[in-house]
């Protein structure tokens, strides 16, 4: 979790983009994780299925973000 931590988000999405190409470098979500954000890739005959929804394909489980979120903080202009 320290590249997550280091350098955030988005390029943690832009690093598992890249690699997702790379033969040999699919994993389903619990291999690595207890809880994901998003809904779980699963691993079907050593293929995962290429999310198809905008920008990286999937969004953030509402449910799971509320459980994890630790303190919020409204700003306003």
């Amino acid at each position: 979790m320290v590249f997550l931590e280091r350098y955030g988000v988005g390029a943690m999405a832009r690093y598992e983009h890249v690699h997702a190409t790379l033969p040999g470098d699919t994993s389903a979500s619990s291999r690595y994780y207890e809880t994901d954000l998003t809904e779980p890739f699963v691993l079907r005959d050593g293929h995962l299925d290429v999310p198809t929804g905008p920008g990286l394909g999937v969004g953030p489980d509402a449910g799971v973000l509320r459980d994890l979120t630790t303190s919020t903080r409204w700003l306003t202009s």
